[in-house]
C-alpha cells in the first residue's frame, strides 16, 4: 500500500499565511516513509529558523517606527531621507544665511543712502563755486620788485625815484634806503638824483 506524505511549510507574517511549498512524497515501502519523516523534521526545523529570522526583521521594523518620523532631505535626490536632527540642523542654517541675507540687504541700502548724501553734497558745494566764480574779483596791489608796483589786473606803475614797500609807492623818505638806486633822499624827505660832483 502506497503511503502519500505532504509537506506544508507556512508561517504568519503581519497576520498574513505565506505558504512557502507543498511536498508530496509517494512511497511503496517503510523506509521510503521513514526519510519522508526525517525530511519533514528537517523542514520543519528550516521553517522555524525562518519564522525566527522574520520576527526579528519584524521587531527592528517596529523599532523603526517608533523612533519617529524621518524629514525629506531639500539637496537629496529623491525618495532620500535624512534624520530629523540633521534637517533641523538644514533649518538652522537655511534661517542663518537668511539673516545674513536680511543684514546684507540693510547695508546695501544704508550705503546708497550715505551716496545719496554725498551727492547732494557735491551738488552744494559746486553750487557754491559757481557762485564764488560769479563774484566780482577784488583789486589789489602788490610791489613787484622793489621799485615796480602791480595790481591783480596786471596794471604795473614804477615807483621810482622811491621804492616800492609793501602795497604801495612810497611818496618820501626818511633815509636813502627808501629811495631807488642811485636815488638819494634830501633834507625836505625827498629822493632825488645824486648830486654831479
Amino acid at each position: 500500500m502506497n503511503k502519500k506524505h505532504t509537506i506544508v511549510a507556512t508561517v504568519f507574517l503581519s497576520g498574513v499565511l505565506v505558504t512557502f511549498g507543498i511536498f508530496e512524497l509517494v512511497g511503496p515501502s517503510a523506509a521510503l516513509a521513514g526519510a519522508v519523516d526525517v525530511q519533514n523534521e528537517q523542514s520543519q526545523a528550516a521553517n522555524a529558523k525562518l519564522l525566527q529570522r522574520m520576527n526579528q526583521l519584524e521587531s527592528r521594523l517596529t523599532a523603526i517606527e517608533q523612533r519617529g518620523p524621518t524629514t525629506s532631505s531639500s539637496t537629496g535626490s529623491p525618495g532620500m531621507t535624512v534624520p530629523t536632527t540633521l534637517s533641523n540642523t538644514v533649518l538652522a542654517l537655511q534661517s542663518a544665511v537668511a539673516s545674513l541675507e536680511s543684514r546684507v540687504n540693510q547695508l546695501v541700502a544704508e550705503v546708497a543712502t550715505l551716496q545719496q548724501g554725498q551727492q547732494a553734497q557735491q551738488a552744494a558745494l559746486q553750487k557754491l563755486q559757481t557762485q564764488f566764480a560769479s563774484l566780482p574779483k577784488p583789486v589789489y596791489s602788490y610791489c613787484k620788485d622793489s621799485h615796480t608796483l602791480a595790481s591783480s589786473k596786471g596794471q604795473v606803475w614804477a615807483c621810482d625815484p622811491y621804492i616800492c614797500q609793501g602795497t604801495a609807492c612810497l611818496k618820501q623818505c626818511g633815509m636813502v634806503s627808501d629811495c631807488a638806486m642811485p636815488n638819494v633822499c634830501n633834507q625836505n624827505g625827498a629822493c632825488i638824483a645824486p648830486p654831479n660832483n
